[in-house]
């Protein structure tokens, strides 16, 4: 790109098909991006990982509002320059980090505060819920055997419900005698649904 007010922001990505981590890596650009006012169409992203694709990549461009570009795909993996660049520090850090939540659990951060929903608003989604109505929906996700990226071939997931309709009546149980409340409970698999209709189910949650 020879536009000289591009700016292009750097990144590592370290668990790029764990959604956890990748929403901290997103979180990180969502700071940098707004205090240092960079809006519009005035920077993209450049990964300098090797990672493979991963069913989540397109997050980035929507969620960050960029296009985005692997390091070996510029300039044919010839040497280039780029006037302005800004390296992102990886989610381990950041303010949605689970290590920085619990030490910081009691300060409030308006970038923590605003994050969910302008990262949804990428997708179109806005949050919405019927709780003031007396109305909730509880979202019981199970995990299920997948592949998700080509290092992890057999697909195994880990941290499974032992007995799925057993937590399901659990909840039910719980909920019964709640008085002037309607309980939605609903049992899905991410692995079901593509990333956008993931965030549109949590965000109703």
């Amino acid at each position: 790109n020879n536009n000289k007010t591009m700016i292009f922001l750097l990144t590592m990505r370290y668990e790029y098909a764990n959604l956890y981590h990748q929403a901290t890596d997103w979180y990180n650009f969502y700071q940098l991006i707004h205090s240092l006012g960079i809006t519009g169409n005035d920077y993209e992203i450049i990964f300098l990982d090797g990672h493979a694709r991963s069913q989540i990549d397109d997050a980035w461009w929507h969620g960050i509002n960029a296009p985005y570009h692997f390091l070996k795909q510029l300039n044919d993996g010839q040497p280039i320059c780029l006037q302005n660049a800004v390296f992102v520090s990886a989610g381990y850090v950041g303010g949605i980090s689970l290590k920085t939540v619990h030490k910081n659990c009691k300060t409030e951060n308006e970038y923590v505060s605003q994050f969910g929903e302008w990262f949804l608003s990428g997708f179109g989604i806005t949050p919405h819920t019927q709780r003031q109505y007396g109305n909730i929906t509880i979202t019981l996700v199970h995990r299920r055997d997948y592949v998700a990226h080509p290092r992890n071939m057999k697909g195994r997931a880990s941290r499974k419900f032992g007995d799925e309709k057993r937590v399901e009546r659990k909840i039910r149980d719980a909920v019964r005698d709640m008085q002037d409340v309607y309980v939605n409970i609903r049992s899905i698999a991410w692995s079901d649904y593509t990333f956008r209709e993931q965030l549109e189910i949590a965000s109703s949650t």
